[in-house]
């Protein structure tokens, strides 16, 4: 996991907020956090946000907020990011396939 998120622009309307280039637990909870407190926001503008397991891809609308500005609302939300960590619980979910 590198240790600062990338900005990666995904065409005109859509940030990449990338985390790393693995793909482990602690990087996947960063992207999720980070999905809860930018949703928790309610900012104008926003379309949609699809978190992977490395990455964050926000949808905006760049008529209400531009790239330089997200930027600077999700580098302030990273700053105070809480990250919760996972149990290592194993869930068994019995499946018939018939």
């Amino acid at each position: 996991m590198s240790a600062s998120p990338r900005f990666l622009a995904n065409g005109d309307t859509v940030m990449v907020v990338e985390f790393g280039d693995g793909i482990d637990l602690e990087t996947s909870s960063r992207v999720t956090a980070l999905a809860t407190d930018i949703n928790s926001l309610a900012l104008n503008g926003i379309n949609d946000l699809v978190p992977t397991f490395r990455s964050l891809a926000i949808h905006y609308d760049p008529r209400y907020l531009a790239f330089d500005r997200l930027e600077e609302i999700v580098r302030a939300a990273l700053q105070g990011l809480k990250v919760e960590h996972h149990s290592n619980q194993e869930w068994l979910i019995p499946t018939c396939y018939d």
